[in-house]
């Protein structure tokens, strides 16, 4: 049983990953990504929540691939310890190999659940190390970068892939159920929802977090938790799940 459960999930979590990719379209996934690794030096590339390619490496590392094709499984192990690490915590996970290159992962979550992961590396952190020593005695040009300039680039990141999963989500729940947004509006302003409230709902419902809500809205996630708190004692729910179930039900028999 517990075999039949891992592989639904894994089909689950795969199935959302590239339906996540088939809305925005896969060829401008993969425009927007190789414009990003052109900008910020770095390459990129976006997996599913296993680690399966969703898109064609951006900018690919010479002596990434290198290191790959002569440490396979050295390499493997520590791409599934990254991969663990944003499943359990989901949120931006930063490591560094043993040859001295950095790289990251930031979530992509749809309803708080991962769906995909957007990979970044590619350059070295901060002050040289004897790893990347070696590699400039190798040949390799490797870019270096600041702790600072990491942050910022993780951070642009974050926000980027909330506003682009936010316009491919938005009102997904209305397309399935064909109702508008005007209906929408009207059966949580019917709950004495504040127009507040009724924005922050249809983003909950949109499938975003309270992170992403309040990067979205420029206000504190404090501030997100207080209002999805008072819309689920309006609604008298129990949490966000059942906020959208109830919703979808509700507005299902318009």
């Amino acid at each position: 049983m517990g075999v039949v459960i891992f592989m639904r999930e894994e089909l689950r979590d795969c199935r959302e990953g590239c339906q996540f990719i088939k809305r925005i379209g896969k060829e401008s996934i993969q425009a927007l990504q190789d414009s990003l690794s052109e900008m910020l030096n770095m390459s990129f590339c976006l997996w599913d929540s296993k680690g399966n390619r969703l898109t064609v490496w951006s900018n690919s590392s010479l002596f990434c691939y290198t290191i790959i094709s002569k440490n396979k499984e050295r390499c493997k192990k520590q791409k599934q310890n990254i991969i663990s690490q944003v499943r359990e915590k989901k949120e931006p996970v930063v490591a560094t190999c043993y040859m001295g290159m950095t790289f990251f992962s930031i979530p992509i979550l749809y309803q708080e659940e991962l769906i995909a992961i957007f990979y970044g590396g590619g350059f070295v952190l901060g002050n040289k190390t004897a790893g990347s020593e070696y590699i400039s005695r190798l040949g390799y040009n490797i870019p270096v970068i600041s702790e600072l300039q990491l942050n910022n680039t993780i951070n642009f990141l974050e926000k980027f892939f909330s506003v682009l999963k936010r316009e491919v989500a938005f009102y997904e729940y209305s397309d399935d159920l064909k109702i508008s947004r005007e209906e929408t509006d009207i059966f949580l302003l019917h709950n004495h929802l504040s127009l507040r409230e009724l924005e922050i709902a249809k983003l909950v419902l949109a499938g975003m977090s309270n992170k992403e809500i309040a990067n979205y809205l420029g206000i504190s996630e404090k501030t997100v938790k207080v209002h999805v708190g008072s819309i689920l004692k309006k609604l008298q729910l129990k949490d966000r799940k059942q906020l959208i179930i109830f919703c979808q039900q509700q507005l299902g028999k318009r």
